[in-house]
């Protein structure tokens, strides 16, 4: 298959992913790929194509930065190797453990704000990696460039890659057949495989003016000092890296990287989020202690003030799941949440459910029954069953509304009677 095939079945594909508005464009499109001049379409224009940190992030981290909050010297990487700190002790009195949990789990210092902010844009630009990781080993598991794979490749690139330049890229080498530079170009852009300064360099040398995504982010980020940023950027704005300067060029974007090692690692070991780590790794092995011991999860039903507090402690994690979505604690969260997944208790059906709550009625005339914080008054009939039915009610309740409506025509069933 020669070049100027590949080149007009390349423009073809362009131009079936276009919509009808455009589609009288396509003769033009093949004419001009064809004769070396094809533009690739942005399919992107208009859509946000690097994460953006809150003004308010911005400014609380540029202003950590300045105060020193950030700074990590070099003897603090051995705290890289120290085990997890010992077991917190929360306290004794349920003031002092609320003031401490909120602490941990429901303030935001600056250490948590960098964490939180840089795992959502580390999750803004995974679906992108994601696309590029799958069109690499789409190339590589390619063992013959036919017309079949070249539109399976056009496709992907023109759907799956949001950088305008680096599309004109790989469709000028899919044009030319140059798997190998067109692979060179992906895994260089997104960081695939190689290292990146590395990548980084050699890219933007091959490529004057352009950058690497993750160079990109640095370039975006508020851990990485405005100067240094600037010190990349003036090399990018050159019309040509000349060899003499290819060592600065290597120092700044080692500069870049450095720095945002640096500061997140100081963030992660920070005394705050160590201390937050070590609570979540000592409310596991709680739970799990307490699961062994009496065979269930803790529940609120209870009147043991172990259980209570265990209980109480979980589910101000849970509320509070949102603000510590970052690592190392989300794997102590997840965690936590696949031990009380696996432990999950069994409950009657809705039916036996209903049934009990209508038997617990024709026997007792309450309207409801008293979980065990709140025992029956004097006189009133107990129902042996009466911690299983509130456990029960509890739960359908929650997962089905519309009980409520049933469980009040059945007691007004019996008051009828009566």
């Amino acid at each position: 298959m020669n070049t100027t095939n590949l080149m007009t079945k390349t423009a073809a594909v362009a131009v079936c992913l276009f919509t009808a508005a455009i589609a009288s464009a396509q003769g033009k499109l093949v004419k001009e790929l064809t004769e070396g001049g094809f533009k690739v379409p942005r399919n992107y224009r208009g859509t946000v194509q690097h994460f953006v940190f809150s003004p308010a992030t911005t400014r609380h981290i540029t202003t950590g930065i300045a105060a020193g909050k950030l700074n990590r010297t070099v003897s603090d990487a051995v705290l890289q190797h120290s085990p997890i700190p010992a077991p917190v002790v929360l306290g004794h009195h349920p003031q002092e453990i609320s003031h401490n949990l909120h602490m941990f789990i429901a303030a935001t210092p600056l250490e948590k704000e960098v964490l939180i902010a840089n795992k959502a844009e580390q999750k803004f630009y995974e679906p992108e990696i994601t696309a590029a990781r799958k069109l690499h080993n789409l190339v590589l598991g390619i063992k013959q460039l036919n017309e079949e794979n070249t539109v399976l490749i056009a496709s992907a690139i023109l759907n799956d890659i949001k950088n305008h330049a680096l599309q004109t890229y790989l469709l000028q080498s899919l044009a030319k057949q140059d798997i190998y530079m067109l692979d060179t170009d992906l895994t260089e852009y997104f960081g695939l495989e190689k290292n990146f300064e590395i990548t980084a360099f050699n890219y933007t040398l091959r490529h004057p003016h352009q950058q690497v995504l993750m160079m990109r982010r640095l370039l975006n980020n508020p851990l990485v000092d405005e100067a240094t940023k600037q010190t990349v950027r003036a090399f990018l704005n050159k019309p040509r890296i000349t060899p003499e300067e290819f060592p600065a060029f290597q120092n700044a974007i080692a500069a870049l990287q450095d720095q945002y090692t640096q500061r997140m690692l100081a963030a992660q070991e920070s005394d705050i989020i160590q201390t937050q780590v070590a609570y979540y790794a000592k409310l596991v092995d709680r739970l799990g202690d307490f699961i062994a011991q009496y065979g269930r999860i803790p529940k609120w039903n209870t009147t043991n003030p172990v259980e209570i507090q265990l209980f109480d402690e979980i589910e101000w994690v849970h509320e509070n799941e949102w603000r510590n979505q970052f690592e190392p604690a989300l794997s102590y969260q997840h965690a936590l949440n696949l031990v009380l997944k696996n432990a999950q208790p069994s409950y009657l059906t809705r039916a036996e459910t209903i049934a009990l709550f209508d038997d617990f009625v024709r026997t007792t005339g309450r309207i409801y029954p008293y979980s065990l914080r709140n025992q029956p008054e004097k006189g009133e009939i107990p129902f042996t069953r009466e911690e299983e039915l509130w456990d029960n009610l509890s739960y359908w309740r929650i997962k089905d509304s519309s009980l409520t409506a049933e469980l009040a025509d059945i007691y007004r069933k019996y008051a009828h009677q009566e």
